[in-house]
C-alpha cells in the first residue's frame, strides 16, 4: 500500500471518530441539561444555536467551549 492510501484510511476513520465524539457530546449534554437551552447558553456565554447544534450532534465543539459546558452542567 502506498502512503497516500494509508493517510486516507486515517482520514476515513478519524472522521468516523469525530462523529461518535459529537453523538456522545450530544447525548452527554441532553441528559444533564436541566435549564432550556436559552437559559442555559446564556449562563456561559455561548449562543443558544451553537448550544442547540451540539444537542443534536452537528457541531464539533472547541475544547474550551466544552469545558463552559461542563462547569454550566455541574
Amino acid at each position: 500500500m502506498t502512503a497516500c492510501h494509508y493517510i486516507r484510511t486515517i482520514m476515513i476513520v478519524m472522521q468516523e471518530l469525530k462523529k461518535e465524539f459529537q453523538k456522545a457530546i450530544a447525548k452527554v449534554v441532553k441528559e444533564q441539561r436541566k435549564k432550556s437551552i436559552t437559559k442555559s447558553a446564556d449562563e456561559i456565554g455561548i449562543g443558544k444555536s451553537i448550544w442547540a447544534d451540539l444537542e443534536n450532534g452537528v457541531k464539533d465543539p472547541q475544547i474550551s467551549t466544552l469545558w463552559r459546558i461542563a462547569e454550566g452542567l455541574d
